[in-house]
């Protein structure tokens, strides 16, 4: 299931009506204010629709005509390999996403199926915010490495240079940087 965040969206506007034309889940536009309550208040607004779209029975729609079938994502996070009944959060930030990012993952329980992050950020402070969030998270969050399985609980960051593509290999998803 997708739940599309972004500016783009808002209640009747093209592109939200598209994404849920394509099969997106739900949307969320992103809040205007940004005081920390607001940001708390967004932070649950987006775990509770990241919750029922996990909880959603999802039928496989076909790729309407002139759009792609192909699982490929243009924010740098590619599906290779058919993956089918598995579960995984997608998360792409820009500049400035760091705190946004902060928020939803601390509000998601420790056993939730892998994440994997984009963050448009300096390949030096990669590292330290992921290390951060999971002093923070109840699920463990690290930076991702080429090869690596990814697991339930564990959200897995881009390093700075790299986008974050998923693969199935042998029978197990793994990271490619």
């Amino acid at each position: 299931p997708v739940v599309m965040i972004s500016t783009l969206t808002a209640a009747g506007s093209e592109t939200t009506l598209r994404a849920l034309e394509l099969g997106a889940f739900d949307f969320i536009s992103k809040p205007v204010a940004s005081d920390s309550q607001a940001l708390a208040a967004y932070s649950d607004l987006i775990c509770e629709k990241i919750r029922a779209a996990g909880k959603a029975r999802i039928r496989k729609l076909s790729a309407p005509s002139g759009v792609s079938a192909s699982p490929s994502v243009a924010t740098g996070v590619r599906l290779t390999d058919r993956i089918v009944n598995e579960k995984f959060i997608l998360i792409g930030a820009s500049t400035g996403g760091t705190e946004a990012i902060k928020e939803v993952l601390t509000g998601l329980p420790a056993q939730c199926p892998p994440i994997l992050m984009v963050q448009h950020m300096p390949e030096m402070f990669t590292g330290s915010f992921a290390k951060r969030l999971d002093s923070l998270c109840a699920m463990h969050v690290k930076e991702a490495e080429h090869g690596e399985p990814v697991r339930p609980g564990t959200a897995y960051l881009a390093p700075g240079h790299s986008h974050l593509l998923l693969a199935k290999r042998a029978g197990a998803f793994c990271c490619e940087l």
